[in-house]
């Protein structure tokens, strides 16, 4: 008889395995934008301001 943890871990490596792999699709790295967005300068201005505080 499996114990209770046994039998969560399996569940776990079942859910794992039925997982598709995405990454074949796509490229190994994506470059990244030389300008940072309108975004990404707010985030980083309130990202500060909390910090700040």
């Amino acid at each position: 008889m499996q114990s209770e943890f046994d039998k969560r871990v399996s569940k776990a490596e079942d859910k794992k395995d039925d997982k598709p792999v995405e990454k074949a699709d796509k490229p190994e790295s994506e470059p990244a934008p030389a300008v940072p967005d309108a975004k990404d300068e707010e985030i980083l201005g309130l990202k500060t301001t909390i910090s700040v505080l």
